[in-house]
């Protein structure tokens, strides 16, 4: 499953993780990455993540600094 994918202390143009490969540039998240199970999902960072359906566009936000 494809996934849009950023990171909480990152920029929008930041490569967010190693296996995120570039997506469509006129969205607001432009990375995206292919996960193939659940335990490829749990083993991408070992700290928190945010999985959103995102209106069926599922996204993946690395939780790595604070935000409100």
């Amino acid at each position: 499953m494809r996934f849009r994918i950023t990171r909480t202390s990152a920029s929008r143009e930041d490569q967010p993780h190693p296996r995120a490969v570039p997506g469509d540039p006129l969205d607001i998240y432009p990375w995206t990455i292919e996960v193939a199970s659940l335990e490829d999902l749990l083993s991408l960072y070992d700290g928190e993540m945010i999985v959103n359906p995102d209106n069926g566009r599922p996204s993946i936000e690395l939780y790595d600094d604070y935000r409100e």
